[in-house]
């Protein structure tokens, strides 16, 4: 792999002091914030202009948002920084599930986040209480986006967590709503809670993808 030489240019607040290893995403590189940390980053998030601080940025440009909006205390604005935590820090506990995993926010900042789910979340909390109102994605392997989360109940998001999970047929690992978009399911109309349902059942592996639905009977291919 030929490696761009960076030492010594600047990226945002960065400098580049050293490289530190090439690993699978390309080169890591020691870089010096302006306020005086140091941090490891990736060559590729430099150029692209993805990384230009130790995060001091973040927390600067965080800081004058949460002074505008006031909400900063409030249930709703810890759902949406728990958001870009898990999406985008990779300091997180649980950053490998998320953004380790390619999950994005695509909600730009708090005022979009703000625009798309607060009605729906003041509905949901007044019905069902502040323990019962968390962000639910709809798509576990999905981006969180207007189009993908719900706000849902425990019970809510458990049974989305069964039904999103994964399931292996010849060879093959993925989630149930993954199997369900298959030619194979959608040949012998089967939908992920049907698959699920077989899955408890005990049903044989080979047979619980290859048995096509009928009205009164099925009938194994």
């Amino acid at each position: 792999m030929k490696i761009k030489e960076m030492v010594g240019k600047k990226f945002g607040r960065l400098k580049v002091v050293e490289l530190l290893k090439v690993g699978d995403r390309g080169a890591e590189w020691k870089c010096i914030c302006d306020c005086g940390i140091v941090s490891a980053k990736n060559g590729y998030d430099l150029r692209s202009g993805t990384s230009r601080s130790c995060w001091c940025l973040c927390r600067e440009l965080s800081s004058k948002r949460e002074k505008t909006h006031g909400m900063t205390k409030t249930r709703f604005y810890k759902c949406w920084d728990g958001i870009r935590e898990r999406c985008k820090n990779k300091n997180s506990k649980d950053y490998k599930k998320y953004g380790g995993r390619g999950i994005k926010c695509l909600w730009k900042s708090f005022e979009e986040f703000k625009k798309d789910m607060y009605h729906s979340y003041l509905i949901h909390f007044k019905k069902h209480g502040p323990k019962q109102t968390s962000l639910d994605r709809i798509d576990v392997n999905g981006h969180y986006s207007k189009e993908n989360c719900q706000w849902a109940t425990q019970k809510m998001q458990q049974n989305n967590t069964r039904v999103n999970h994964l399931f292996s047929f010849r060879g093959k690992t993925k989630t149930l709503t993954e199997w369900s978009r298959t030619s194979l399911a959608k040949k012998n109309k089967l939908g992920k809670e049907l698959i699920l349902y077989r899955i408890n059942a005990g049903w044989p592996e080979k047979e619980i993808l290859t048995t096509m639905v009928f009205s009164k009977r099925h009938k194994k291919l």
